[in-house]
């Protein structure tokens, strides 16, 4: 028999965009006899699906670390990353097809699977000697691990297949489950607190009927000899495979290793705050107390980011990989720089007229933790005043804040809080003195903040004008306007 005859059906799990692999399975497969398959089209790390798992909290976060439970460990992976989640939603997109299925066995396969040339020869023989594709079990769980990485010992080919019970292999590249089994991994496909594979064939798969075929019949291109890239992690088994190629194959693979995250990094500080608020000025005043906290980007003691207010998995402005996403780091303390409203909203309105994108998330992120939508504000003062007071309360219901840092004023107070943490070091020269990049540059180019006139401020709204008012008595800023909503400034 053929392989295709042992299955009642055969998936591939594949992203429609792929398709230098999905002419590897089509020609690939034809080699081996296998017409009769269908593509399931697999989910990106940027699907929204995969956003909606973060944000909701469906994925596990670090730390622990999601293999050892441990913090701070040796784990190579110990955070798990959009390439995971999206592969888990890709295989439970094919567990979807075949639990509609009749009952029998259905072969997944990912696109870079390869079959051995004796694949067909041993799967036979399971199959005469009432080791696989029991007629009796058709209608029960099952679970046939069939390929995984290549290895010496699991793929030299012997004349004897054998067939091991609750013999664990991670054998997503290659294996066949009963519509059962289908059943029953959707669901228990709720968390997503580890991989796809362990998930599989370890957390559920052993807990029914799970045979592994050996020699295994199946490997894969990526992982095994680099000859594809690697979906989720980059290898450098990839790197070697294309040394000879084009300088610019070269250095987008290279690009991309460089720039992967598949470890959670532990650090002492994360600064938040609203844009124009300080964030500039907190990164410099750590700097000179010898603490490496970048602006935007990670040091070896944290970073100072109001885009890591919140959790995102991309953070519209990051100067190393570090700071893409505050999903991958986790932090000792908080510290929240703020400013007083007076002197900070006409930079924010700035920066919502020239910085898209910096509005954009903090809208989204705003309708999540707020349920206001600041596209609705009718005036660009009105706007920036809310974005102000609004992430301040995003700040405090996303993080534990552990310290206030007032720009004006503030920097005795920082000093003598991280000094009782253990972290103030020997001060490298005097502290900043004024708040640091108060010029801002907009695509290269120096923009004016906007004046804001008295009967400008005194035409928000009463709600809007509390807001600003319960913001400055809460910092310790001087009241912005009086009872009949007069500006006292």
């Amino acid at each position: 028999m053929s392989i295709h005859q042992h299955f009642n059906g055969i998936f591939v799990i594949s992203l429609p965009e792929s398709r230098d692999r999905r002419a590897h399975i089509e020609r690939s497969f034809r080699r081996r006899g296998l017409a009769d398959y269908v593509f399931v089209d697999g989910v990106t790390p940027d699907a929204p699906e995969v956003e909606e798992a973060y944000e909701t909290g469906r994925v596990k976060h670090y730390p622990p670390c999601f293999r050892c439970g441990q913090t701070g460990c040796a784990c190579p992976n110990n955070v798990l990353v959009p390439a995971q989640v999206a592969t888990f939603f890709s295989h439970a997109a094919a567990w979807r097809q075949v639990a509609q299925q009749q009952p029998g066995y259905y072969l997944i396969v990912e696109d870079d699977v390869v079959f051995q040339w004796y694949a067909g020869y041993i799967l036979d023989q399971c199959r005469r000697n009432g080791r696989l594709f029991l007629e009796r079990e058709r209608e029960e769980p099952v679970l046939i691990r069939l390929g995984w990485a290549k290895s010496k010992q699991d793929h030299r080919f012997r004349f004897r297949g054998e067939v091991l019970e609750n013999a664990e292999r991670m054998s997503n590249p290659a294996y066949a489950i009963t519509p059962a089994l289908a059943t029953i991994l959707l669901e228990q496909f709720r968390e997503i607190a580890t991989t796809a594979d362990i998930f599989l064939h370890r957390q559920v798969g052993r807990g029914y009927r799970n045979y592994t075929v050996l020699p295994a019949v199946a490997t894969e291109l990526s992982w095994s000899s680099g000859t594809v890239s690697s979906l989720i992690h980059p290898r450098e088994q990839r790197l070697r495979r294309i040394s000879g190629s084009s300088n610019a194959a070269i250095q987008q693979e290279l690009q991309r290793y460089e720039e992967h995250v598949q470890y959670a990094v532990e650090r002492k500080i994360l600064g938040v705050g609203h844009p124009r608020t300080g964030s500039g000025f907190l990164s410099e005043t750590l700097k000179a107390l010898g603490l490496d906290v970048g602006h935007e980007a990670m040091g070896e003691d944290g970073i100072v980011s109001w885009m890591f207010t919140v959790y995102d998995l991309n953070a519209p402005w990051a100067l190393n990989k570090y700071a893409k996403s505050r999903y991958f780091a986790h932090f000792a303390v908080t510290i929240k720089h703020v400013r007083d409203p007076y002197s900070a909203i006409p930079s924010v309105i700035r920066e919502n007229e020239h910085a898209p994108r910096s509005l954009a998330y903090r809208r989204k992120h705003l309708l999540k933790h707020c349920g206001i939508d600041l596209d609705r504000c009718p005036n660009p003062l009105e706007k920036a005043s809310l974005s102000l007071i609004l992430w301040d309360r995003a700040a405090d219901a996303v993080n534990t804040i552990d310290h206030v840092f007032r720009i004006e004023d503030g920097s005795k107070a920082l000093v003598e809080f991280l000094k009782s943490k253990g972290m103030a070091g020997e001060l490298t020269g005097p502290l900043p003195a004024a708040p640091a990049n108060k010029d801002k540059h907009y695509n290269q180019q120096k923009v004016d903040k906007p004046d804001v006139g008295r009967e400008d401020w005194e035409r928000l709204s009463t709600d809007t004008k509390g807001l600003l008012n319960g913001f400055c008595e809460r910092y310790g800023y001087p009241a912005m306007f009086g009872d009949a909503g007069e500006l006292l400034r």
